[in-house]
């Protein structure tokens, strides 16, 4: 089960925004961006957790 939106009790707030006029390439394996941010409410506990979660994910998609 994976997220699109939600908040913690961090508190941390995610939510999705697809970027459209990503010209990178696209990779059908890795971490799916609902999983990120499950585990982002799921696991984090301070802003700069999240943040290197999303940097440091190996992303199959432009969702931002």
């Amino acid at each position: 089960m994976g997220a699109i939106t939600g908040f913690s009790s961090a508190p941390l707030g995610v939510s999705e925004k697809v970027w459209l006029s990503y010209n990178g390439t696209y990779f059908t394996e890795g971490y799916p961006w609902n999983f990120v941010l499950r585990d982002i409410l799921q696991f984090d506990t301070s802003l700069d957790q999240a943040l290197s979660r999303i940097e440091n994910a190996n992303r199959t998609c432009s969702i931002f």
